[in-house]
């Protein structure tokens, strides 16, 4: 058990770890469970909800694009995720 603050190593070291104990053919289904819970959340945001200008980290932005960015993001973890926990390097 990790104390104190976590830092992004540590999340991704715990990703890893994770995606490790999964067997082979479920970790498709563990990954498109979790998007869709997300996914089914982003449908009731509505246009106005998108286009409204929200800060982040001291930026301001439209709620649509900090969106946009952090998904992309998140999906590009995964990835990394994967190919450590495959012993493959990036």
């Amino acid at each position: 058990v990790k104390t104190g603050t976590l830092t992004l190593e540590d999340h991704n070291e715990d990703g890893i770890a994770s995606f490790k104990t999964l067997k082979a053919r479920m970790l498709p289904i563990e990954l498109n469970t979790a998007h869709g819970i997300i996914w089914m959340a982003a449908q009731k945001l509505t246009d106005a909800d998108l286009e409204r200008t929200v800060e982040f980290l001291g930026n301001k932005m439209p709620l649509g694009a900090l969106l946009r960015e952090v998904l992309v993001g998140h999906e590009q973890g995964h990835v990394a995720h994967a190919l450590a926990a495959a012993g493959v390097s990036a």
